[in-house]
C-alpha cells in the first residue's frame, strides 16, 4: 500500500509525469501477489512499540519496521528493506536489514 500511497501522491504533485507514474502502478499491481503480506496486527504493533521505543521513528515507519521484523523471522539480513526515510533507514539496518536507499 504504501508503494500506491507513494505513486498517487506522485501523480498529484506532477501530472506532467502520468505516463511514467502509471506504468510504475501497474508493475506494482502485477508483482503483488508475489509478495509476503503480514496480516497479524497485534504482532507488528507489538513489534511497532519496542522499535519506537529504540529508535527515534514515527508511528508509521515503527509499524513498517516491525512488519519487516516479523517478515524476517529471525532472518533481517536476508531481506532487503526499501526506504528513503534516514531514521528508519538508520533503524533498519540497527535491526539487521540490508537497506536500499535512493541513489
Amino acid at each position: 500500500m504504501e508503494l500506491l500511497s507513494g505513486i498517487a501522491r506522485r501523480r498529484r504533485e506532477r501530472p506532467e509525469n502520468e505516463t511514467q507514474l502509471a506504468a510504475a502502478r501497474r508493475q506494482v499491481l502485477s508483482a503483488w501477489n508475489d509478495w509476503f503480506e503480514v496480516t497479524s496486527l497485534e504482532t507488528v504493533r507489538d513489534h511497532a512499540e519496542q522499535l519506537a521505543a529504540l529508535y527515534r521513528l514515527r508511528a508509521g515507519d515503527a509499524l513498517q519496521l516491525g512488519a519487516a521484523r516479523i517478515a524476517a523471522r529471525e532472518r533481517p539480513a536476508e531481506l532487503e528493506f526499501v526506504t528513503l526515510d534516514d531514521r528508519q533507514a538508520e533503524a533498519a539496518e540497527r535491526e539487521g536489514f540490508r537497506v536500499l536507499r535512493s541513489a
